[in-house]
């Protein structure tokens, strides 16, 4: 401002500037004594953008390796808005089918806001140990095997009665055939001990053990 001159604005100051957070018309009127100076500033406030990305998707895990159908995203439907998502897309909504987290800029005018979920992969794991199988070659349950999804670090162990071990394995795949250094062994329970890792949600791996008996028939 210049030192002397009187302002007057019409909301009632009277200072060289003011602050406000309220739309409308604003006069100043400027004087040094003699003419007076008047000047006019039109202001528009505008709202932040309101995001409407539901978060209860990010609530649950998904396990992504089975997905059948791509989860949707949807930041909103304005269209005085416009949306831009950490991916490259510009549409309200995007289709996606991995973990990971999604960020999406949504603006009105100068205005903008961001907002992002994160959607986390979680595929719960599962072990089978039959307790029977018959190795006598007629190509139905000649091998004992353990059937799982998602197991890690797999070890199997398989003991005859008087403790001596006669199998080992760290593939889930290769099952144990019913023979000892070549020879088939005798029909009678065995005992088997499985080491394995499990998936858990928002944790590391847990390593966990399983220990039973397989009978062997023929």
């Amino acid at each position: 401002g210049n030192i002397g001159n009187t302002i007057t604005w019409n909301s009632g100051q009277t200072t060289s500037t003011i602050s406000t957070d309220q739309a409308g018309e604003y006069i100043v009127t400027v004087s040094d004594g003699g003419c007076p100076a008047y000047d006019t500033v039109v202001l528009s406030v505008v709202d932040l953008p309101v995001s409407e990305l539901n978060q209860l998707l990010g609530v649950a895990p998904y396990c992504f390796n089975e997905l059948e159908t791509a989860i949707l995203l949807e930041a909103g439907a304005r269209n005085d808005y416009e949306y831009l998502w950490g991916t490259g897309e510009t549409t309200p909504s995007i289709t996606v089918d991995a973990p990971g987290t999604y960020l999406v800029e949504i603006s009105a005018g100068s205005c903008f806001i961001t907002d992002r979920i994160t959607l986390m992969d979680y595929c719960p794991s599962t072990l089978y140990v039959p307790n029977t199988f018959t190795p006598d070659n007629d190509g139905l349950n000649d091998y004992f095997l353990a059937v799982g999804d998602y197991i890690a670090n797999f070890e199997m162990y398989v003991y005859n009665r008087w403790g001596q071990l006669i199998f080992h394995s760290d593939n889930i795949y290769e099952g144990w055939d019913g023979t000892y250094s070549g020879n088939e062994v005798q029909i009678d329970t065995y005992v088997y001990k499985i080491y394995y890792d499990v998936n858990q949600p928002d944790l590391p791996p847990a390593s966990l053990q399983k220990v039973g008996i397989v009978n062997v028939l023929k």
